[in-house]
């Protein structure tokens, strides 16, 4: 489409304003040649509370600023220098972000954690340095130079979905290194268990479960990611088995579990408390706001053919810098979307459940290496996957619920980046924006004077989303 064809579609039609008029392309990096960027000089929100499940403050630790400060007296020596090490020369960081300051002594006593903390402040890390520094591992083979991994599950992880359950391989891989503890990422048609540490999905875990009954016997440490959604409706009954699992068939009377999230409701508190009644909770900034480092912009629009228009234009305009991440409400509406922008100069893809999970890895990788500027999806990526550079995020559709506000948003502004959230509302989606007007206020960002006491109709949209018709349309 031309620019004048374009400008005469879109006239009329305002923006805030954004970076510069014309778009900025995303710089394409080499594959594998990348390299994590130093610390920025900018802090995060470490504002924070630690206390017990019942609310009782918890004092009995040091938080730690850096990570050589971690005690060296309950972990092996070894294994510390090589992860300190690793955290210098592989992730070029030196101090503690505000949840691993907690996180770390607090796990490394031995206690369970509920950890909740802005999407992309190190809550991954949080978990895996406790276990790689515990996990006991065979000594070097004098054949290999490699650590001699046990034929059996030491620790485990849990997580929604296979892309974060490859995300925290490759994250735990590039701490240790290649000849480092073995890690696996479980698969439905896996025979055997020689990785000490496993991620899994909980359907995964659970079929192997029916075929290997006593494979976590020797499991000592349990990590729920993401743990609001594994304790949704769809995930519950799943983890219970899990838990049943550890509780019957494990050798050990005590598993360690920690549990983390960037959200997490009173409901799913209660009932964490039934299985961890001993946790120490953690919670860094404000419970339920969204990631201070991400500007937050409302653009009102009048229709569906309207956000179209509006999301162009922002594009042509170079208001959008990629890479971008585009959600919608449902798989119908990413595909309506795709096939209207798929034909323009843009480079666009889409990503849904629908795709095979070899498709979804390679999309992802081309999103992360800037091959894909512009990725359309579902709340599949609402969650945990760690996109660096990610500019902005825009809500083509109004998310339903706090929680999917808060990990849309969270999506930009990764770590200590700076980012920005535009989110489409039209005059039908007043009655269910409620939610996200109270975050934006919270998080202290900018709402219109109309919208400061705008009354929620009191509807569940959750199960029933609103019927947002065909994008397509003319």
């Amino acid at each position: 489409m031309s620019n004048e064809i374009f400008s005469k579609l879109c006239r009329g039609t305002n923006f805030r304003g954004g970076p510069s008029s014309k778009l900025v392309l995303y710089k394409s990096q080499k594959t594998g040649d990348s390299q994590p960027e130093a610390e920025p000089d900018v802090t995060f929100d470490d504002r924070s509370r630690v206390s017990t499940l019942d609310g009782e403050l918890f004092t009995d630790y040091e938080e730690i600023e850096r990570f050589e400060d971690i005690c060296q007296d309950s972990v092996d020596k070894d294994a510390l220098k090589e992860i300190l090490e690793a955290l210098r020369s592989r992730l070029k960081i030196k101090l503690c972000t505000p949840i691993q300051k907690h996180v770390l002594p607090i796990a490394l006593k031995g206690e369970d954690v509920v950890a909740v903390a802005p999407t992309g402040s190190g809550k991954t890390l949080s978990y895996l340095i406790p276990i790689l520094l515990n996990v006991k591992v065979r000594p070097c083979s004098p054949l290999t130079h490699s650590l001699q991994n046990d034929n059996s599950i030491k620790a485990l992880v849990i997580t929604p979905t296979v892309e974060l359950v490859q995300q925290v391989k490759r994250e735990c891989i590039f701490l240790t290194g290649e000849d480092g503890i073995k890690v696996s990422a479980l698969e439905k048609s896996q025979e055997s268990f020689d990785a000490p540490l496993a991620i899994s999905t909980p359907k995964t875990l659970l079929t192997l479960l029916e075929k290997f009954e006593d494979m976590l016997k020797e499991c000592k440490y349990l990590v729920l990611d993401e743990v609001d959604k594994l304790l949704e409706d769809g995930y519950v009954d799943h983890i219970d088995k899990i838990l049943e699992a550890l509780r019957t068939k494990n050798v050990d009377a005590h598993v360690q579990k920690m549990i983390f999230s960037s959200t997490l409701q009173q409901s799913v508190l209660s009932l964490v408390s039934t299985f961890m009644p001993n946790a120490i909770h953690v919670t860094i900034g404000s419970e339920n706001c969204a990631c201070t480092n991400v500007s937050q912009e409302l653009v009102c629009v009048t229709n569906d053919k309207g956000k179209l228009m509006t999301l162009r234009q922002l594009i042509l305009e170079g208001k959008l810098i990629p890479p971008v991440l585009v959600f919608l409400q449902t798989i119908e509406r990413v595909n309506e979307l795709y096939n209207e922008l798929k034909g323009e100069n843009v480079r666009v893809q889409k990503f849904t459940s629908e795709l095979t999970v070899s498709k979804r890895a390679q999309i992802i990788e081309k999103f992360r290496t800037g091959e894909i500027w512009i990725l359309l999806c579902t709340d599949i990526l609402a969650r945990g996957v760690d996109f660096k550079g990610i500019d902005s995020v825009v809500n083509f559709d109004l998310p339903l619920t706090p929680q999917v506000y808060i990990n849309r948003v969270g999506r930009a502004g990764r770590g200590l980046k700076k980012g920005r959230s535009i989110t489409f509302f039209t005059l039908r989606d007043l009655k269910i924006m409620k939610h996200i007007v109270q975050i934006m206020k919270i998080s202290g960002a900018q709402v219109p004077d109309y919208l400061q006491d705008i009354q929620e109709n009191g509807k569940v949209t959750e199960k029933r989303p609103p019927n947002r018709g065909n994008i397509s349309k003319r």
